[in-house]
């Protein structure tokens, strides 16, 4: 995002309205629009870690797709985890950021919790109506299910 703007101050100051709440653009990051149109960002080097590039539109954007060893531990969260609660915050690495610094994500019963197998600080909520339609089980059997992107078409 830097590259694209000279004064790089100004990044911080442009909002980004994502499922997990608004967000400070990051300067090392890029903005990604999901299936559905939701929109996220992360970096340059996360996104090419767990996805391909498999081509441009004419105005710029590129085309990807997950990479088939795109995996991540999931949870769901559900009426019986909440003990009559119906929302809950997450704190991950993206979110509404808080005064203390912390980002924080909001969901609610039936969304799901997913963090990265090996950076368990990388967590992030995904609504469910999202997870079912980018998201496969393969292994619903471990501790953390363990989850697969699976690529959709003609977005």
């Amino acid at each position: 995002m830097a590259d694209l703007i000279a004064d790089k101050t100004l990044v911080a100051k442009f909002l980004l309205d994502t499922l997990e709440g608004t967000q400070s653009l990051a300067k090392d990051s890029v903005v990604c629009i999901g299936i559905d149109n939701d929109a996220w960002q992360q970096t340059t080097k996360a996104l090419l870690k767990k996805y391909n590039v498999t081509t441009f539109t004419e105005d710029g954007w590129m085309i990807c797709e997950p990479k088939p060893e795109a995996v991540a531990e999931c949870c769901e969260i559900t009426a019986d985890l909440m003990e009559g609660q119906t929302e809950f915050e997450v704190v991950g690495q993206w979110g509404k950021k808080q005064d203390d610094g912390t980002h924080l994500q909001y969901g609610v019963v039936g969304d799901y919790i997913c963090r990265q197998p090996h950076d368990h600080t990388d967590v992030w909520r995904v609504a469910r109506k999202f997870f079912i339609n980018t998201y496969a089980i393969l292994d619903a059997t471990a501790t953390a299910n363990i989850v697969e992107l699976q690529t959709k078409t003609g977005a």
